[in-house]
């Protein structure tokens, strides 16, 4: 046998067996994951947001109107979810409200686990018993986190406080209320933290897997989150420019792209995703197709529209 291959325990070797397979199922499917492990059923855009955060991006922007559960899917549903299912993730959410913000996040996740949401039906006990600490919250003055058995953390600092978050190491970060939060503080405090390679024989690979997270309602174009935003979009649109000649073998335009923006699109790795509150309802007919949304009711999941003249399926509680 190589010297560096080392024999698996008979006990650990028995569990990847029968249980290996369920596992690699819940990795590759998060909205799956989310229904077998919380016992909840994830709306079409909240799906949508979760498995774009699942995907690897590095960099990730989530512009949504108000009320359309943006915080909850990427702070509260998708932390917890990615710290049970893999192991060795510090993610930590940070929010412009400063530590109450964060603790509330922290404290939907806790909800989640327990089983505490309207409707939800907890299949098992397994996020539960995936808790290290016997609170699932542990308190301290200056940090609330959730310790996983699989050696992950979800934590929170205070954000009004940049000593207390100096020295806090990180290979996931979730900013919540970035329109209103300091974009010099991200760049100068949050960012080079996730900058520490996780890996010490590889330390430039280790740091190959950080991801950021911006989420937020824009309100004016004077914030600084605006400037970000129309930077990213334009990178995804050099990125589909790019890709579409690429396909129809337009090595002109491809090469063009490439002189003049390749040192935007060398290492670019991000998503834009955006949700308006009429992203949120299906009509019941589109062309010929007459569409099925599993649960809906006439009254009360599906309205009429006078100004449309037509029935639409209310993906979520929107006015």
């Amino acid at each position: 046998m190589p010297k560096k291959m080392r024999r698996v325990p008979a006990a650990t070797e028995q569990v990847l067996r029968t249980h290996g397979r369920y596992m690699a199922f819940l990795r590759r499917h998060p909205t799956h994951a989310a229904r077998i492990l919380f016992g909840i059923i994830v709306p079409p855009h909240e799906s949508a947001m979760l498995e774009a955060a699942w995907s690897g991006y590095r960099d990730h922007t989530f512009k949504c109107s108000r009320g359309v559960s943006k915080t909850f899917t990427i702070g509260s549903l998708f932390t917890p979810l990615r710290g049970l299912l893999f192991r060795g993730s510090r993610i930590l959410v940070a929010s412009a409200s400063r530590f109450r913000g964060g603790k509330l996040i922290l404290k939907d996740s806790e909800r989640l686990i327990m089983g505490r949401l309207g409707s939800q039906k907890l299949p098992a006990h397994f996020a539960r018993k995936s808790i290290q600490h016997v609170k699932t919250i542990k308190h301290e003055p200056d940090m609330w986190y959730i310790d996983f058995t699989s050696n992950s953390t979800v934590f929170t600092l205070p954000t009004n406080n940049e000593e207390a978050v100096r020295g806090a190491r990180a290979n996931i970060l979730v900013i919540d209320e970035r329109n209103t939060f300091d974009g010099e503080a991200i760049e100068t405090v949050y960012r080079p933290f996730l900058a520490v390679g996780q890996d010490f024989e590889n330390p430039a690979e280790g740091a190959s897997g950080n991801q950021t997270f911006f989420v937020g309602t824009i309100d004016y174009s004077y914030r600084d989150w605006y400037k970000g935003i129309m930077a990213v979009k334009d990178i995804a649109h050099l990125e589909y420019e790019q890709q579409r000649a690429l396909m129809t073998q337009d090595w002109e335009t491809y090469d063009a792209l490439q002189r003049r923006h390749g040192h935007q699109l060398r290492g670019a790795s991000v998503c834009f995703m955006r949700f308006d509150y009429t992203d949120l309802l299906i009509p019941t007919k589109i062309g010929k197709y007459k569409v099925n949304y599993p649960g809906a009711r006439q009254g009360r999941d599906v309205l009429w529209d006078d100004r449309d003249q037509k029935d639409y399926i209310y993906t979520y509680p929107v006015n």
